[in-house]
């Protein structure tokens, strides 16, 4: 019987792909602060709406309200032309939308504006993740349904869809006012894969919060830096151990393993992890802090605002926030 051998649980997860999702709300800090956390995160892939600004390696829509963003040593599978209001991307054979829609459009709008986006993933893979910030509510996902929400639903039922967001976390919070605004789906072959999907509890200068989620296909990355081995690094001594007793190639297969044998026995290899997520170059220890002390401040005003007795918390939180 031939003996199979586990791959270690920490092998799994990092081949695993991992998205972070936020709307931005236009501000150039929380912008600043995604970056930061994709980089604590290792983010593969951002899924972005009300961006502060686009950059040119990111994928837009036409109005440039939405995009994505991919790691660069994540590979980009496909893309394609994009439209109003939503973009996506291939990676990892899963076909990966981001959306957003204004909040004061009519609803005839926004059933044609759905309408061109079932046009789209019914064109699409097996695999796919719809996400963004929809601006509709619905008891499936834990708010009190509206028309958008009824129509959101009703798409998402005819595309055999499936709500990812768990345990009815809001998702966007302003006071003491609290929504689930920025949703998740997938079909049934994606969802079964994902995991871990949360609201993160950190500060982000939004209104809105980080959605996390890790899925089990695994794209293919590139390495950030070169691969190979280490030429100046030479051991002359090994090298000649190693091809002591060595007999000769019988064809370029096995003159192939004997090169590789060789460089393996004599020469370090590169590390292809080098500079992986490296921080933000403006991250200090000092914003760090600031950052979770208005995190901190945030909760007691958010806790104490659910007792009328919020005006001195208010007022932490605000100037934590302005300080940060």
């Amino acid at each position: 019987m031939r003996n199979i051998q586990a791959i270690p649980r920490e092998q799994q997860e990092d081949a695993m792909m991992r998205i972070l999702q936020i709307n931005l709300n236009c501000c150039k800090v929380a912008q600043q602060l995604m970056l930061q956390i994709a980089t604590e995160k290792k983010a593969d892939v951002l899924i972005i709406c009300e961006q502060n600004a686009t950059p040119p390696h990111w994928y837009a829509d036409k109005d440039g309200k939405t995009a994505i963003a991919i790691h660069q040593g994540t590979a980009l599978e496909e893309t394609d032309d994009t439209d109003r209001g939503y973009v996506w991307v291939r990676i990892g054979g899963v076909r990966i939308y981001s959306c957003y829609i204004l909040p004061n459009i009519t609803i005839n709008e926004y059933i044609e504006y759905l309408e061109r986006l079932e046009s789209s993933m019914r064109s699409g893979s097996r695999e796919v993740i719809l996400a963004g910030d929809f601006n509709a509510k619905n008891l499936e996902w834990g708010s009190i349904t509206d028309q958008r929400g009824d129509e959101l639903a009703a798409l998402a039922a005819s595309l055999n869809l499936i709500v990812c967001n768990i345990r009815r976390t809001p998702t966007f919070e302003r006071a003491s006012s609290h929504s689930i605004l920025d949703l998740t789906f997938a079909l049934p072959i994606t969802a079964r894969q994902m995991v871990d999907w949360s609201v993160l509890d950190e500060e982000t200068r939004s209104d809105h919060k980080y959605l996390f989620y890790r899925i089990g296909s695994n794209p293919e990355r590139h390495p950030d830096g070169p691969t190979g081995w280490c030429r100046k690094n030479v051991d002359q001594g090994k090298l000649k151990e190693y091809l002591d007793g060595k007999q000769l190639p019988r064809n370029a297969h096995d003159l192939m393993e004997n090169i590789r044998g060789a460089c393996d026995a004599v020469i370090p290899r590169i590390n292809p992890t080098r500079g992986y997520h490296k921080p933000q170059y403006w991250w200090t220890n000092e914003i760090s802090e600031l950052r979770r002390a208005s995190l901190t401040a945030r909760r007691w005003y958010q806790k104490a605002a659910m007792k009328g007795l919020s005006e001195e918390e208010k007022q932490l939180f605000k100037t934590a926030r302005k300080t940060l």
